[in-house]
């Protein structure tokens, strides 16, 4: 977003860099690399294939995170602040992690065919999602780190009933 670095992945899974318009320098190669997007400040590469998220260091390759997912990832975004990642799935899946943690923050359920991009908004806010199945999606990612206790009691005041009832678990706040 800055303009200042870009990456390239080849069809051959090599890596490439260059600085500020300079030219382009081999990173690394790895034949397990597939779809990538760089973060904005160029520090860190996510990386999607049929296992999952890996988020590099695009100068040495150096695994920094490892996100498994259950099937092959097909989009990848940062958010602008490059706190979250959003990926998309074959499924139509939607995955939002929290990059410092690694958390998972939310599986968004909505597509009936393989997602084909995804892109936050500026501020973070709404995650934009683009299907095979011609559809797009605005989520909004405010909720996704919302403490789960107004929304416990939004569930009992609205329908009579705690998110332990709905979720099925032990221990979901009431």
């Amino acid at each position: 977003r800055d303009g200042r670095r870009l990456g390239v992945l080849t069809m051959d899974a090599r890596f490439w860099l260059s600085d500020r318009g300079g030219p382009f320098r081999l990173a690394f190669a790895d034949p397990t690399l597939g779809r990538s997007v760089l973060s904005s400040d160029g520090a860190r590469l996510a990386v999607g294939n049929i296992h999952g998220v890996t988020v590099r260091d695009p100068e040495s390759g150096e695994v920094l995170l490892d996100l498994p997912t259950p099937i092959r990832v097909t989009a990848l975004g940062w958010s602008a602040d490059d706190r979250l990642l959003a990926a998309g799935l074959l499924d139509g899946t939607v995955l939002v992690w929290r990059v410092a943690d690694g958390a998972l923050l939310g599986e968004l359920v909505g597509h009936t065919d393989r997602v084909s991009a995804v892109v936050f908004d500026d501020a973070g806010t709404r995650l934009v999602s683009g299907s095979w199945d011609r559809g797009a999606r605005i989520w909004d990612t405010t909720v996704l780190e919302a403490p789960a206790g107004p929304l416990a009691a939004q569930v009992r005041s609205a329908w009579g009933i705690t998110l332990s009832d709905v979720l099925g678990e032990e221990g979901a706040p009431d």
